[in-house]
């Protein structure tokens, strides 16, 4: 009897085990797939999967023609919004300051949240209300080869899709506190249910509406990104505060305008760039508009998994060995993850080049996207592809020149290629046309990359031979 009765026991407690095992193994795989580096990349396959669907959808049922030309259009204006605001102060200066107060003080994190969504969203509702108003008085500039129903449809667009901003820089300060927290997945698959918003617009809104379902598809979409946040956010602050009106202009407030401004500059020189390009496509034929956003799209793809992923992976431990002091690897390190990025995406870049007609036929041709659109697609997709090596290498030594400690002249030297690659653009377009695009870029990377690596290497020798430059105020 006692025998059975230890027997028993064993056996209990080994069947104990295993769902202890069980529960470990779950809470293991819950954390690999919500918490960490993986969820972002898993998140981010499956946003481009349904933004392939997206461009899809929009290809099948309207081709390269004037409402996807319009909508893209559209788009360049309230990118620029958003870009100005929200994605030059969650990065740089609000995911550092939250991050940092949230571990000292989980109650003063919340507050300052509060603050950055009032303030934030006030400073978007009233520049979009202001781009609202005034977008008329522009649009002539802004897409000059539109007629004048187009050009209307096109000032409708860019009304409803403010809206989009807005709704974006709520959702943005969301994900700054998830990034914040760890919360990777819901942080990342976000931008798919945006996608699956302007899928929706353009299915179900567009036949009952019009086109202009299409701008309020992208609201829809904006909306659900920002919902899908919420319900994680609410769990990581304390929105009890989010009800007092007593909203500050704290010094955290002042430290993240402080910090945002110098970025400002470097994306607004992009988004100028993009408006610059979608500007010139509307000049030329019909469809050109579209047919540049979606080899852009493209080419983005192994930019962001390739040369993005890399940059950042590499810019914590460049940190490192520079504290460390270890200058010799630190320039090891610089050539391997050099030499990584460009295989890589010179592979994929011959890879994307060479399949780009199978590819976009596959993908993209059929119903109102037909054989010519296909073709001349792939073409801008070949041209564009040279620029997929030069761009990854980019963001790797851009970050080099920050680990050095040199943050302006990286700005300085981005704001400078953009308008060389404006002024190439605007001189050459009669004579190449659409591909002037994709060449301008490209010839604007190379001088950014090589002025890039000489910062580096004179920065790289300052610091090693401990000799000290002001420049602008600024020590290096």
């Amino acid at each position: 009897m006692k025998q059975q009765i230890t027997k028993f026991s064993q056996n209990l407690q080994k069947e104990f085990q295993k769902i202890i095992f069980s529960i470990n193994s779950f809470s293991k795989l819950k954390k690999t797939f919500l918490h960490t580096a993986f969820a972002l990349t898993f998140t981010s396959g499956l946003s481009y999967i349904f933004g392939f669907l997206r461009d899809k959808t929009f290809a099948y049922k309207f081709g390269a023609g004037e409402i996807l030309d319009t909508y893209y259009s559209a788009f360049a204006v309230t990118d620029f919004v958003l870009a100005i605001f929200v994605t030059s102060s969650i990065g740089v200066a609000f995911i550092p300051i939250f991050t940092k107060l949230n571990v000292e003080n989980s109650k003063k994190a919340s507050l300052y949240t509060r603050d950055i969504l009032f303030w934030l969203s006030t400073a978007v509702i009233l520049f979009s209300i202001l781009i609202a108003i005034f977008i008329p008085f522009f649009v002539n500039f802004l897409v000059p080869g539109f007629s004048q129903d187009q050009q209307q449809l096109y000032i409708s667009f860019v009304r409803i899709m403010l809206l989009s901003s807005v709704i974006f820089s709520f959702s943005n300060v969301f994900g700054g506190v998830l990034i914040s927290t760890k919360d990777f997945f819901f942080y990342g698959i976000a931008p798919t249910f945006y996608n699956l918003g302007i899928i929706f617009g353009a299915f179900f809104l567009v036949p009952n509406i019009g086109s202009i379902g299409l701008a309020w598809g992208t609201v829809f979409g904006a909306l659900l990104h920002a919902l899908i946040r919420l319900v994680i956010f609410v769990q990581r602050v304390e929105v009890g505060n989010y009800f007092s009106l007593q909203i500050s202009f704290s010094k955290e407030i002042k430290e993240t305008i402080f910090l945002m401004m110098p970025k400002i500059l470097q994306i607004s020189a992009w988004q100028i760039l993009l408006i610059w390009f979608t500007r010139l496509a509307t000049n030329l034929s019909e469809g050109s508009v579209t047919m540049y956003n979606i080899a852009r799209n493209f080419q983005s793809m192994p930019v962001s998994l390739l040369g993005i992923a890399i940059s950042l992976s590499a810019f914590t431990s460049l940190n490192e060995l520079l504290v460390q002091k270890k200058y010799l690897s630190f320039s090891e390190m610089v050539k391997k993850k050099s030499f990584l990025i460009l295989f890589l995406t010179s592979g994929s870049a011959l890879v994307l080049a060479g399949l780009s007609f199978w590819i976009i036929k596959f993908l993209l041709g059929g119903g109102q996207f037909g054989s010519e659109e296909v073709k001349m697609t792939a073409l801008i997709l070949v041209t564009y592809a040279i620029s997929i090596p030069l761009e990854s290498w980019m963001h790797l030594l851009a970050r080099i020149n920050y680990a050095l400690g040199n943050t302006i002249i990286p700005s300085a030297i981005h704001i400078l290629t953009i308008s060389i690659t404006i002024l190439v653009s605007w001189i050459f377009v009669g004579q190449i046309g659409i591909f002037i695009i994709p060449i301008s870029f490209t010839v604007g990377l190379v001088i950014q990359d090589l002025l890039l690596l000489l910062s580096y290497k004179i920065l790289h020798f300052r610091v090693r031979n401990k000799i000290s430059v002001v420049f602008f105020g600024n020590t290096f």
